[in-house]
């Protein structure tokens, strides 16, 4: 019997395309979000994201026809886990009070050591005019992400109403809308400083727990 034919070595070309085939975009996803918090959104190229990947930036439009498309997922994929963790947080708590600091502190506590992500998810539309245009197209897959993100504690604030627990003249929702938005702002600022070296005046954990306290006492409940 003679010997056994020797392999055929898989040459580079297939190689690579044998990586492309096992390539998935959530593993683009990953590497991005891995080069995004080490260096920043501003070196968040593809060919970071390629490098990342051990593959060149031609491959990666096998998937993602440009930039701007790529981190226009990654945002999204982002908002929606933001969203989900929000609900989860607030659907938990016992009463009006804690959801509305149940919001605050989970939004901040997700970002509070993932700036560039936080940014990336609330300014990554500034980068470019096809980054504005496609997170316009984005506002009907984010637009149902608000009741995640808000239904769970405008609930247990109307309930509260309804008890005669907190005021009657409170809009639940808005409620709700200006603790995210107040925490977004106390990440914009430290987003702002971190990049200069000058930090806040006042520590990140006392801003927090400041606006919790003037939330709570909205509501009638205990500071």
């Amino acid at each position: 019997m003679g010997r056994p034919a020797r392999l055929k070595a898989a040459s580079p070309r297939e190689q690579h395309r044998e990586r492309l085939r096992a390539l998935t975009r959530e593993s683009i996803l990953r590497s991005a979000e891995a080069v995004l918090l080490r260096d920043g959104l501003d070196a968040l190229t593809l060919d970071a994201i390629a490098a990342e990947l051990g593959l060149t930036k031609q491959g990666l439009y096998y998937h993602y026809p440009s930039k701007e498309v790529l981190l226009a997922e990654l945002a999204l994929q982002e908002w929606t886990a933001a969203a989900d963790a929000t609900h989860a947080a607030t659907k938990a708590a016992a009463t009006a009070a804690d959801a509305l600091e149940a919001l605050v502190r989970s939004y901040v506590a997700r970002y509070a050591q993932r700036l560039p992500m936080f940014r990336l998810a609330t300014q990554g539309s500034l980068l470019s005019p096809q980054a504005a245009r496609l997170a316009r197209q984005q506002l009907d897959a984010i637009r149902p992400l608000n009741d995640l993100m808000y239904g769970p504690t405008e609930r247990k604030l109307r309930a509260a109403q309804r008890a005669g627990r907190a005021d009657a003249a409170l809009d639940p929702r808005r409620l709700a809308f200006i603790a995210h938005t107040s925490a977004m702002g106390l990440l914009t600022m430290q987003l702002m400083v971190s990049s200069v070296d000058d930090p806040l005046r006042h520590p990140p954990k006392a801003l927090v727990d400041e606006l919790c306290r003037t939330l709570r006492s909205a509501v009638g409940g205990p500071g």
